[in-house]
């Protein structure tokens, strides 16, 4: 048991502060994120600083009771946790010594203090008693509720000692910003982690309608936030009964209608981010927080304590209600009874409180929900709240066993399958996710409404069907208009339903009713993410700068990270990639804080995508292999697969085929055994990407890839893998293939409202229209392509939508326009810090330059593509129609210098290339200069029949431009030919 040093006293050492108590820890005055168990290990160890404490000991602590379990592993696991919590090296330990097989010693000199400053006698290691000042600190004050800075200490994890082999990444914010963070739900007090789900609002009178209702319910019903009860007693095995009481209560007091339930999850962000622990330190001023923050008019405080022997074990209940607005205390009931009739005594309390607050007592079918929302078994009781505690903690891994225990003893409960079914999600264990969800359904019937509801929602969501889930989202919103949650499902459901519109207009709804600041911050994320499927980067930056501020005003440390997060994938989108990583940078350490290291994991494969973009391939194996290192720690399997399928473009670059290979088949290992079919389906187009070269393998990878897809209804990404099919068709020259390809692509990317994407159809079908000879339509569709990027700001598309509307400018004879334009994308590059573009965009800009009879500047123009083409081929795989376009531009130079037997070589050299890679449209283009420079040169039968050849060909495949030109070339020399053989000509050279 603690000794009398426990309570009310604070540890400190080196730069952090423990209370023993409350079991906070802070770190230069900042709270730092330690769970329960690694901080009940702390405070063992600081009883008795410099002396041995056993394993057998600490198991006996942590798990009182139990039998059976894989202590060893579980305590080692509480062990490292405290280590990275103290950011301590246990080949070097400074806090935490090891000795190996025989316990755990706090080795660090420490002291001991009040709460109220006043130094106590403290142990050191050696065993003597010091009296001297403690250094200073800034510790916890209620009074000073708020006033903590806004900064925050990330949690320090070992260092890397060498790379990893396996690496991360995704491949831009085109496959959407929906599939970054997932959604949080609610059953009772746990979180459900969704992909989310799709459809609209009925009509204009369903939105008013909601928006009356809103409006009425969040003004005429209460609402009510039940914190986690104290443990008395303080016997670690009932310490469950916190989370446990708690939900019952915030469920009985939300049944009916008379009052709204603040989310359990809120409610343990808000008490961790703000460093309280027990309920006893609720202030006046705490309540106005919670008032305004959480928008909660009434605050529910309670304890339990245990007294008498295991077989004849009694227990108390006491339950406060406050008013948030004015502080005061209302009212207290409470109830005892026996241990066992633990429910009983809750039912019992939620009946006087129901009664005191004036509202209806609950009917008969009522009741029964209530009796659904915990497991009747008291063991499945305890690993069902546990399991619950440990998602709210970002601890999907412990939470997934402890709800298979829950589910093993009462597999009749529903919220265990669902709960489970949430666990297995945040770990990406999807096939385990949708079974869960099935269970969970099946056993859904006595659940209350909205509970019953959510249920259901989750179900349609891990089974695709994002029609169904959007109708539950809607009744539910329509029914429990008043929390904000259910606004925001809905909305994330219409935007993956492909009705990204319809969600800014739910959200625009959702805003005008009144929440508190943390709802409203929510709210502004939620439309932050839905901006940015419809490529609106910058509201999607206003948005999450709106709920950055508000969030830091609450201190939710959690909420500003999110906002960092969108607001960084915002300016990324705009081309600030700096700013992006610094606040993602801030980001990371947010959630480190926290203990969120799946989103620390999502974080850095972010960072390495920039690294990627920006050309710096050691910056992005670094975050990459973070990105690995850390997903498999903690078993996110999701995450890891898109780490490894990530590192793999990076090897594939710079250690070969067979290794980027390797890895997409490890990320697709995972993805299989798992059954997340959304994820190997991305992996399949990653593995098409680098084989890109290869078309037959990477046109049967995209369909794959297409085929799961479509499997899962992601019409963004079925949208992508067409727009992948319609490159490969152009790039082959089967222009008609292309053309079918990128209008259906047009038409999702249009019903998903991605305008960047569609901004990129446009591009690609005015590029098939060129080769088509129908300069018109190009010149209309590059044009509109220009228009909808431009707004966008995304600038590395904006410029090689501007490349392609030079090449337009350029076959149509306007050669001015045309340089200005590739001008003007060259320096768009340039601005992007992207070489390769810089060089390609020059490249095309030399064959307008030589049009124009410049010459030297064409030369010029060249030189700067073959400076990129050295340097790049140093570390990377330099492949691509830009390769071939080089030769052609080339051999056209040596021919306008008369250096016809060079340029012939040169030609002949593009038409090889184009043949290699098989690319039939380029090969047109070669096939055409080598004509034009043959008929320049000695051999001008042989030109005018490859021409004549080419001109039929081009014809029948549908290049119009080539046939036109090919014709226009021969006429040029019939005429030239007729001329030279005229009577008066032929006399002269007789």
């Amino acid at each position: 048991m603690r000794s009398t040093r426990q309570g009310e006293r604070l540890a400190l050492w080196s730069a952090f502060e423990f209370d023993l108590g409350t079991l906070g820890l802070r770190k230069h005055g900042i709270r730092l994120r330690l769970e329960q168990k690694p901080a009940q290990v702390l405070a063992r160890l600081l009883e008795e600083p410099g002396q041995l404490v056993g394993r057998d000991e600490l198991v006996d602590l942590l798990w009182p009771g139990e039998q059976h379990g894989d202590f060893d592993q579980r305590l080692n696991k509480a062990i490292h946790k405290l280590r990275c919590g103290l950011g301590d090296d246990p080949g070097d330990p400074r806090f935490v010594q090891t000795l190996s097989g025989y316990g755990y010693r706090f080795i660090a000199e420490v002291e001991f203090v009040s709460r109220n400053g006043r130094s106590v006698p403290a142990l050191v290691p050696n065993g003597t008693v010091r009296h001297d000042s403690p250094p200073h600190s800034r510790r916890f004050d209620p009074s000073a509720e708020g006033k903590e800075p806004d900064t925050y200490a990330p949690e320090h994890s070992p260092g890397r000692t060498g790379t990893h082999p396996h690496h991360a990444g995704m491949r831009t914010s085109l496959e959407g910003a929906w599939a970054r963070a997932p959604i949080s739900l609610h059953l009772g007090g746990q979180k459900f982690w969704t992909i989310a789900a799709g459809l609209a609002i009925a009509a204009a009178l369903f939105t008013t309608w909601i928006l009356h209702k809103t409006k009425q319910w969040a003004g005429g019903r209460r609402s009510v936030a039940v914190l986690r009860f104290t443990n008395l007693s303080g016997n670690p095995a009932d310490q469950w009964l916190s989370t446990a009481l708690s939900n019952w209560l915030s469920s009985e007091l939300a049944a009916g209608s008379g009052l709204r339930a603040i989310s359990q999850e809120q409610i343990a962000q808000f008490w961790s981010e703000h460093g309280l622990s027990d309920p006893d330190q609720v202030s006046p001023s705490l309540l106005g927080r919670m008032n305004h923050d959480l928008g909660s008019d009434l605050v529910l405080t309670g304890s339990y304590a245990t007294s008498g022997t295991d077989g004849q074990s009694r227990i108390r209940v006491d339950v406060q209600m406050h008013d948030a607005r004015s502080g005061q205390l209302l009212f207290v009931v409470s109830a005892s009874g026996s241990r066992t009739e633990i429910f009983d005594l809750a039912s019992s309390a939620g009946v006087q409180l129901r009664r005191k607050l004036g509202l209806d007592a609950l009917d008969s079918s009522n009741l029964v929900s209530m009796r659904a929302i915990l497991p009747t078994n008291p063991d499945a009781a305890r690993f069902y709240a546990e399991g619950t505690e440990e998602i709210e903690r970002y601890d999907p891994v412990d939470a997934r066993v402890l709800l298979e225990r829950a589910v093993a003893l009462e597999p009749e409960h529903a919220l265990t399958h669902a709960a489970l079914s949430t666990a297995n999600t945040m770990l990406g264990f999807s096939e385990d996710a949708r079974t869960e969800a099935k269970s969970a359904l099946a056993l859904s019937a006595s659940l209350p409404t909205e509970q019953r509801l959510l249920v259901q929602g989750q179900f349609d969501e891990a089974n695709y069907e994002w029609d169904k889930a959007v109708e539950v989202y809607s009744r539910l919103f329509q029914l429990f208009p008043d929390n904000v949650e259910n606004g925001i499902r809905l909305a994330h459901a219409q935007t993956l339903a492909g009705k990204p519109l319809v969600a800014l207009d739910t959200i625009a709804l959702i805003h005008q009713a009144p929440f508190g600041s943390d709802d409203e911050a929510r709210i502004d994320l939620a439309e932050a993410a839905a901006a940015a499927s419809v490529s609106d980067f910058r509201r999607q930056r206003n948005a999450a700068v709106r709920a950055a501020e508000l969030a830091r005003t609450s201190q939710a440390t959690e909420l500003v990270a999110r906002a960092e997060e969108e607001q960084g994938e915002a300016l990324r989108a705009l081309g600030s990639v700096a700013e992006a990583m610094t606040l993602w940078k801030d980001a990371q350490t947010r959630y480190t804080a926290i203990g969120d290291r799946s989103a620390v994991a999502r974080l850095l494969i972010d960072q390495g995508r920039v690294h990627w973009e920006q050309g710096d391939p050691e910056g992005a194996e670094d975050s990459y292999t973070d990105a690995v290192l850390m997903s498999e720690k903690i078993g996110d399997e999701a995450n890891h697969g898109r780490a490894l399928a990530a590192l793999a473009q990076v090897r594939m670059y710079y250690v070969g085929w067979a290794e980027g290979e390797k890895l997409c088949n490890q990320a697709l290992s995972i993805f299989r055994r798992t059954g997340n079919k959304e994820e190997e389906a991305y992996t399949l187009s990653l593995m098409a990407d680098i084989l890109f070269t290869h078309h037959a393998q990477a046109i049967s990878l995209y369909q794959q890839s297409l085929q799961l897809s479509r499997e899962v209804n992601d019409r963004s990404r079925i949208a992508g893998r067409l727009m992948d099919l319609g490159i490969e068709a152009t790039v082959q020259g089967k222009l008609s293939s292309a053309d079918n390809y990128l209008q259906q692509s047009l038409a999702l990317f249009r019903q998903t409202g991605e305008r960047n994407r569609e901004g990129l159809q446009l591009n690609l079908l005015a590029i098939v229209r060129t080769w088509q000879g129908r300069l018109e339509e190009a010149d209309s569709l590059s044009a509109q392509a220009v228009a909808i990027l431009g707004a966008v700001g995304d600038p590395v598309p904006l410029a090689q939508s501007r490349e392609t509307r030079g090449i337009v400018q350029m076959e149509k004879a306007r050669l001015v326009d045309a340089e200005a334009t590739l001008k003007l994308a060259i320096e768009e590059h340039r601005n992007a810090n992207n070489p390769g573009g810089v060089a390609i965009a020059s490249g095309q800009l030399a064959e307008v330059l030589l049009k124009e009879g410049k010459t030297a500047e064409s030369l010029e123009a060249l030189r700067v593509y073959d400076a990129w083409l050295r340097d790049a081929s140093k570390t990377e795989l330099i492949a691509g129609e830009h390769v071939t376009q080089r030769a052609i531009v080339g051999a056209l130079l040596d021919a306008h210098g008369g250096k016809f037997e060079r340029a012939r070589n040169e030609a002949l050299t593009a038409v090889s290339q184009a043949l290699a890679a098989d690319q039939g449209s380029m090969l047109m283009k070669a096939r055409l200069a080598l004509g034009e420079i043959e008929l320049q040169g000695a051999d001008r039968a042989a030109g005018r029949r490859d021409l004549n050849s080419l001109a039929a060909k081009a014809e029948s495949t549908g290049f119009g431009l080539i046939g036109r030109a090919a014709q226009q070339t021969i006429a040029a020399y019939d005429q030239n030919s007729a001329h030279a053989s005229s009577p008066i000509e032929a006399s002269g050279r007789n």
